[in-house]
């Protein structure tokens, strides 16, 4: 089932109801999808460079260029 679709159903049966009862602004909707056999060949490699690693960035420990 396509999100758009999560989403309006939750939205045109539940949304306003639990906004009044929970007093949430903004709701999050989050599903999850089964493993393909295309999502387990094509899984893309994420890597840092040594030294420059994105934590060392947030600590300030590298100079932005």
């Amino acid at each position: 089932m396509p999100r758009r679709e999560i989403r309006q159903i939750f939205t045109e049966t539940l949304e306003e109801t639990v906004r009044e009862a929970a007093d949430i602004e903004q709701f999050t909707v989050a599903y999850s999808k089964p493993t393909t056999i295309g999502s387990r060949i094509a899984k893309a490699a994420m890597f840092e460079v040594e030294g420059r690693e994105v934590s060392k960035y947030l600590a300030g420990e590298v100079p932005d260029t």
